[in-house]
């Protein structure tokens, strides 16, 4: 890289580190005494809740042209070590096989509870657990080829599209599987993080593949950063919350909190390992 892709991609990630702490103190602060914990709405009309939003929709601008201010051709740039991001890759395998296992267990005791199932659910759940498991090996796999810096045989691979494919259906999922209405409090942040996530694996893949490397790049640093961002914007005051008593944890999301931060961490250090 140039010296003005550095420096943007170090603004970048300066802008990720200091929205992180900030945001994440400033919901903290929303998520415990302004928000309704029964319904996700705000519970008093507060100058707080708007500052958020404009300050998040901030931080994700700045991302976005620091991102896309270099001018450098990647085309030639050889891919750097990738065994630092090995772990985390390892660990959202996992996560993803723990959600395909739960979600199995879940539709088993349905069927055999006997409840009705359309002919066209049942198939579409059976499809999403199939492509389920074949991401996360896809995720593993690839996690060991990272570690041993062996991804010179992604470039002639289309197997990376099924992690695009899966982040699609996890953001349906989402969507639909929501009883109230999308609240601006959760849901939203959710939507968002997941629509990031879906340009992360598209990244992931241009990147690793060495296809059309300076859209790859640029997309990789912001959706990168911006997926991880919203994630620990999402998570963190949450869990803080679950911990000191004021919020309450439902046992039945613990699939979606593990996946949620398994895919923060890998999100993080593969873009910082990537563009430094």
């Amino acid at each position: 890289m140039n010296h003005s892709t550095k420096k943007g991609a170090k603004a970048a990630y300066l802008t990720f580190i200091l929205g992180a702490v900030l945001l994440v103190c400033f919901r903290m602060v929303l998520k415990l005494d302004f928000i309704d914990p029964q319904t996700g709405f705000y519970s008093t009309h507060s100058i707080l809740d708007s500052a958020f939003h404009l300050i998040f929709a901030g931080f994700l601008l700045a991302l976005l042209i620091f991102s896309y201010s270099g001018h450098q051709k990647f085309s030639q740039e050889p891919l750097p070590s990738m065994k630092p991001a090995s772990a985390t890759a390892t660990i959202l395998g996992m996560a993803i096989e723990f959600k395909a296992l739960t979600d199995s267990y879940k539709l088993f005791t349905q069927l055999t509870g006997g409840e009705p199932f359309k002919t066209m659910d049942l198939l579409l759940t059976m499809v999403t657990l199939l492509i389920s498991v074949v991401t996360g090996v896809v995720m593993i796999v690839l996690a060991v080829n990272m570690g041993s810096d062996s991804l010179k045989g992604y470039s002639v691979s289309a197997v990376l599209v099924v992690t695009v494919l899966y982040q699609c259906l996890m953001l349906i999922e989402r969507f639909t599987s929501r009883t109230s209405p999308v609240t601006i409090s959760d849901d939203m942040l959710e939507v968002l993080m997941l629509v990031f996530a879906i340009l992360f694996m598209m990244a992931q893949a241009r990147i690793i593949t060495r296809i059309n490397l300076n859209k790859g790049y640029r997309l990789l640093e912001f959706s990168g950063y911006a997926c991880a961002l919203t994630a620990l914007v999402l998570l963190i005051p949450e869990l803080f919350g679950i911990l000191i008593g004021r919020l309450t944890f439902e046992a039945g999301r613990t699939p979606e909190f593990v996946y949620d931060i398994a895919l923060m961490m890998y999100c993080a250090v593969f873009t910082r390992r990537a563009t430094r």
